[in-house]
Formats: C-alpha cells, sequence, structure tokens
C-alpha cells in the first residue's frame, strides 16, 4: 500500500484527478513475474499505440473520476496443466494470465491485456498500468479494498483479467459511463444470454426484474446466485429463455464504496470467501444490490457468443480460433492485424486430439508434427 500512496501523493500535486488503471496480482501465483514481463511490457509497447485511438477521449470525464481495476490474481488452477506444459516446452514462465502471443521477438499480447486495453482511457499518460501486489492469492478484490481504505472512495470499474468480449470499440466503457453519469444507480454489471444448463455449477448468475427505462438490453438486477445448482439456475431464468451470466465486469459507483467501506468496519467478515479471500467481489457486488435496492442496480445482457472466460484451456483455444476471424480485438485498434497475424502462424488447436501446437519458431523443440509445430501432450482435460 506504500507503493501507491506514493504514486498518488507524487501526481496529485500537479493533476488532482489523474487517471489511474491498477491490475491485481498474486506474489505467490507469478505475480511478479507478471508485473515485469506483462505489465511493464504492456506500458512499454501497447499502451503508447492504443493511447492515439481517437476513441479513447470519449471516456476522459469519467475516467478523471474513476479507477479502473483489471482483476488478475487467481491462481489459474483450471489452466494449470496446459500453463506447465508450455513452460516445460519453452521455458517461459505461464499461467492463464500470462500466456503469451508473441507479435515479434521482443513484443508479446498477454490475457491480461485485453482487459487491459479495455481500461486503456484510465491509464496515467506518464505511470501506465499500475501493479498491485498482494502476498497471497487474494490478490483480487483484496487490493481494491486495501486501497480504498488508505485513499479516498471513487467509481470503480472492474474487469476480471482471464475474461474477454467480442464487442464493439468502446462499448464496455459506454456503458460503465451511462452508469457513472446516473445519479440514481449505484451499481452496474455486463451479463451475457446463457441458458441454465450452460451456467449451472459453472458460472454466476444475475436474478433480474424489469428493463431499464426503455433499454433492449438492460434490465433491474434483485440478486445474485454464484454458480448455482441446475434447479435453482432454471427458476432465474428470464421470459425471453436465458439466465444472465456473470462476466466479471463490474461498475461500483463511488457512493458504494464508500458504504461498504462503512459496513466492513463494523463486520470485517461481511464479504469473506474464506480465510484467505477475505473480500470477495462477488459477495460484494450482491451485499451492494440487497443494500441499494433493485432500482439502484442494473445489468447489460449481452448476446451469447460475446463473451467468454478463457480461464481453461477449451475455451481458451476456442478464442484463439475466433481471433484468427478477427474478433475479440476491437479495443485494440492498431495492433488489430499484428494480433490476429501471431495468432494465426502461431497457434493451432486440434478440437478432435485436444493439443495446443505452438510454432517451433528456432527453438529446435523436439516432437513436432506435420506441420512443424511441436505437440504439447498430456492436456487431457481439453474436450
Amino acid at each position: 500500500m506504500k507503493y501507491i500512496m506514493q504514486i498518488n501523493s507524487v501526481n496529485s500535486n500537479q493533476n488532482p484527478s489523474f487517471q489511474s488503471a491498477y491490475l491485481t496480482l498474486s506474489e505467490k501465483n507469478l505475480g511478479k513475474h507478471i508485473e515485469k514481463h506483462v505489465v511493464e511490457a504492456f506500458n512499454k509497447n501497447l499502451l503508447p499505440v492504443l493511447k492515439d485511438s481517437v476513441h479513447l477521449n470519449k471516456f476522459k470525464g469519467i475516467a478523471e473520476t474513476s479507477d479502473f481495476w483489471a482483476l488478475g490474481g487467481g491462481e489459474g488452477s483450471r489452466f494449470r496443466p496446459l500453463a506447465r506444459a508450455f513452460t516445460s516446452l519453452t521455458g517461459i514462465p505461464a499461467n492463464k494470465i500470462s500466456f503469451p502471443i508473441p507479435l515479434n521477438e521482443k513484443v508479446c499480447v498477454h490475457m491480461s491485456d485485453w482487459a487491459l486495453a479495455a481500461g486503456a482511457p484510465f491509464a496515467q499518460k506518464d505511470g501506465g498500468i499500475i501493479p498491485v501486489v498482494e502476498p497471497t492469492s487474494s490478490g483480487l478484490f483484496c487490493g481494491i479494498i486495501k486501497h480504498y481504505t488508505n485513499n479516498p472512495a471513487k467509481n470503480v470499474i472492474i474487469h476480471y483479467g482471464d475474461n474477454v468480449f467480442n464487442t464493439k470499440q468502446g462499448e464496455l466503457m459506454t456503458f460503465a459511463k451511462d452508469v457513472i453519469e446516473n445519479p440514481n444507480l449505484r451499481l452496474g454489471h455486463v451479463g451475457v444470454k446463457r441458458t441454465p444448463e450452460d451456467t449451472a455449477n459453472v458460472f454466476g448468475i444475475y436474478g433480474i426484474t424489469k428493463r431499464f427505462k426503455n433499454s433492449d438490453d438492460i434490465y433491474h438486477t434483485a440478486c445474485f446466485v454464484n454458480k448455482p445448482e441446475i434447479e435453482i439456475a432454471k427458476k432465474m431464468v428470464t421470459p425471453e429463455g436465458y439466465c444472465p451470466t456473470n462476466t466479471g465486469f463490474i461498475v461500483f459507483k463511488k457512493e458504494a464504496i464508500e458504504e461498504l467501506l462503512k459496513a466492513l468496519k463494523e463486520n470485517p467478515d461481511l464479504i469473506k470467501r474464506n480465510d484467505i479471500d477475505i473480500y470477495d467481489c462477488a459477495k460484494a457486488a450482491d451485499w451492494a444490490k440487497r443494500t441499494f435496492g433493485p432500482e439502484r442496480s442494473v445489468v447489460k445482457a449481452l448476446p451469447k457468443k460475446t463473451w467468454e472466460d478463457v480461464g481453461s484451456p477449451t475455451p481458451f483455444f476456442k478464442f484463439l480460433n475466433r481471433v484468427k476471424k478477427d474478433e475479440f480485438l476491437n479495443e485494440f485498434g492498431d495492433l488489430k492485424s499484428a494480433i490476429q497475424k501471431s495468432v494465426n502462424n502461431r497457434f493451432w488447436y486440434s478440437g478432435n486430439r485436444g493439443e495446443l501446437l505452438l510454432d517451433a519458431g528456432k527453438k529446435g523443440l523436439n516432437g513436432v508434427n506435420s506441420r512443424g509445430y511441436p505437440v504439447i501432450d498430456g492436456v487431457k482435460i481439453i474436450a
């Protein structure tokens, strides 16, 4: 926390409303490696290109009153077998958030960069993305709570680091802007339309009440149930026949953060998940919905194929195949073609055998197939 407070104090004399974007990490889960090889690389190589994108200017108003947080401190347990195979093959440390997609010999794009690209309007001009490294695996919402315990509350935009969106450029931030600028709202979510079968036991579901004003895809939310059983999921189906599924994109208004901090002083276990994760993001969001009521909470429901949780190998490979079709790249502006070319040239996924086939390049790796790709064996969790 001392590190963050020093940054605030240095900038506050020059510009009291400087823009801030953070990535929370865990020291136990490659946090220091990601800080050096992912965050520093993003600030140096990708952010200057993104800053030239004209569409970022329309978010200047909310960027001055809000902070953007990408959450990336999880263990990546679902991704671990693939990450270990990749690390063993290439010698490059990897987990779900530091899986590299090389653009050239010096520059790589990582999974976390999808979230960071969306948050580019909030990155400081000089400091860029600020890494917040927690000592344990609780480096998610915990870092946010600690930060605002020691600094003035602001509007908070949260983007889970292993979630990707195939939306129009700026669409997520436009929704966040609308929530922040509406004085009657305290909480905003981005959800996706999925069936109870797709959602049960896997993702959280929002319980909705009615449409928000005259919108076609925004609803008031009454509750949130994390990974419910199928019987419960079926009861939460909308009249249109879908479950609004949690995508990990959440907007907490400043007033909600202030009230949450007060409530935590009275009850430190209020949003506790377990002894390690004492501050849980999903529980915090559910608390806010119950505290402020459905009229002050909304969810934007995106079409099914607009979002993917790439924290496990099978959807990660499906995502890479869709990147080859120029999907999931709208936030990257002029970098789109370079990323698409890299994925086309370096990655190939065999859905039948469940293989990651990575371009061997000049590494001299053994075990290549007829296409010239080394085959990573043993990743049996892929369907």
